[in-house]
């Protein structure tokens, strides 16, 4: 008799029209730190919802935003723009800086990069596995070599942090630049990871390019 009851019941949920069940929709800030040279302008943007957000600035002096999200840097600072929308609060972390300054920091990246990865890292390393020394031909330990570039390769994050966080159409070329190069800056890493200590002149898997190479 129980069987019976547990079949009638299941088909009559079976009959029953489904009911959709909708996730709760997420809405996201496509930006939550950004760097802006003084007079220029970033517009955020909300994802998710296209109900009205009210926009507001902590530091009216250093950063002021628009009705639609336009933040606007007028001088040097720290602000947040606060997002209301959905009952949510969402925060974009502005940063003011010169046009200068960010140039100069920029520089900073491009010879942790190009020195610090590049020469000093990869480009010793793949001469090593050709000719057992360094790139200009000298003595190289290569143990050490590669304890100071898994040391440095630890200040990718922060590198990439501020350099994707710049905005503006003329740091546009250093970016895609730099996007080629993190990306191989990576793929290189990987691969002494996941193949270990190289030895010299060996067929040790290692496709090293010139860092111009990218420019």
């Amino acid at each position: 008799m129980k069987k019976k009851f547990l079949c009638v019941a299941l088909s009559a949920m079976m009959l029953l029209p489904a009911v959709p069940i909708h996730a709760k929709q997420n809405t996201t800030i496509n930006k939550t730190f950004i760097t802006l040279p003084k007079k220029n302008s970033y517009t955020l943007k909300i994802k998710g919802t296209k109900k009205k957000v009210k926009w507001s600035s902590s530091k009216k002096k250093v950063v002021a935003v628009t009705k639609s999200g336009k933040v606007i840097a007028k001088k040097s600072g720290t602000a947040y723009i606060t997002a209301k929308v959905n009952g949510q609060t969402l925060k974009c972390e502005v940063s003011v800086r010169s046009h200068k300054s960010i140039t100069n920091k920029l520089w900073d990246a491009y010879d942790w990069q190009c020195e610090d990865i590049w020469n000093n890292g990869y480009c010793d390393i793949y001469h090593y596995i050709e000719d057992g020394t360094d790139s200009c031909g000298n003595k190289l330990n290569i143990d050490k070599t590669i304890s100071d570039l898994n040391k440095n390769y630890k200040k990718r994050n922060s590198w990439n942090k501020f350099v994707y966080s710049v905005q503006g159409k003329h740091y546009s070329k250093f970016k895609k630049t730099w996007e080629k190069l993190d990306a191989e800056t990576v793929r290189l890493k990987n691969i002494l990871d996941k193949n270990g200590t190289p030895t010299p002149k060996s067929n040790y898997y290692f496709p090293y390019q010139k860092y111009s190479n990218y420019i």
